[in-house]
């Protein structure tokens, strides 16, 4: 993957990570300590995707599908939009 597609997923990934507010509101929930956003949101296994990933196309393809699995997962909608 060249600079762009690393450049782009990186944009993608602090997209889906700037919905952690979101999944949180949908609940009803608000955090004023960041610090336990992730936990709050139920979504600290990001952590583990994060660090598993590889430059390799399949294996981000299989990252993004893992994370917004984790993401519908944590706000119980039927389906994530990335």
């Amino acid at each position: 993957m060249g600079p762009a597609g690393g450049e782009a997923f990186r944009d993608h990934v602090a997209g889906g990570l700037a919905t952690l507010p979101g999944v949180l509101a949908a609940r009803g929930e608000w955090v004023t300590n960041e610090k336990r956003l992730i936990d709050r949101a139920r979504l600290r296994p990001i952590d583990e995707l994060l660090a598993s990933l590889s430059p390799e196309a399949g294996h981000l393809i299989g990252a993004v599908a893992t994370g917004a699995g984790l993401v519908q997962t944590a706000t119980g909608q039927d389906r994530v939009t990335l």
